[in-house]
């Protein structure tokens, strides 16, 4: 959280080595939760998605339904950011299926990037209402990031739907949740979004 990406990409080698020796193949693929964060926050969302591929590949093979929901919303994350939003939605979809009723992280993830895919195909109405799923179900939870990440994927439905004073609303709460979680990439990650929010409205009213 703290944006060091290559020392962050060192721990993960690390702990991929060991689980690796241990025959731990469940272990190994759950830490692609952790390892394709690491790609995303580094800006290589195609690394990202080799890694989430083969997580998911090794997971199905050995029977393991837990982590796939979670693994497959964070799939849709990296095709977000490749600009793939047919498939991102579709993987959002099935995540939102999969998850167990119980896995309330899966379903805000997936929600997410459900939110932000629909966003990006102009189906706004069903982007806002999915992101406020999301916002209620991080509200229930003791995780400033999940609860950061609803309201992100919100303000982002919401700029689409050209709402920008509520995105930018919405953006500045998210920031404050980053920021005082000391999650440095994504608190530059809202920054952006608000300049570049904030540049959109200022068009929109002067065209």
């Amino acid at each position: 959280m703290a944006g060091e990406p290559d020392e962050a990409g060192a721990l993960c080698g690390r702990g991929r080595t060991i689980l690796s020796m241990l025959g731990l193949r469940v272990g190994l693929a759950a830490l692609t939760t952790w390892t394709s964060a690491v790609g995303l926050m580094a800006g290589d969302s195609a690394a990202a998605e080799r890694d989430l591929l083969l997580a998911l590949a090794q997971l199905r093979a050995v029977g393991e339904r837990g982590n796939i929901a979670a693994l497959s919303a964070q799939l849709a994350e990296a095709l977000l950011a490749q600009g793939r939003y047919d498939e991102a939605a579709a993987l959002a979809t099935a995540s939102v299926e999969q998850a167990a009723s119980e896995d309330i992280h899966a379903h805000i993830v997936a929600r997410a990037a459900g939110a932000k895919a629909a966003a990006g195909l102009g189906r706004t109405d069903e982007a806002v209402a999915i992101a406020r799923e999301a916002v209620t179900l991080a509200e229930a939870t003791d995780s400033p990031v999940l609860a950061g990440d609803a309201l992100l994927a919100l303000a982002v439905a919401l700029a689409a739907a050209a709402e920008w004073d509520a995105a930018l609303a919405t953006a500045d709460d998210a920031q404050v949740l980053y920021d005082a979680k000391g999650h440095v990439p994504a608190s530059a990650s809202v920054r952006a979004f608000i300049e570049e929010q904030a540049e959109a409205r200022t068009a929109s009213t002067t065209a």
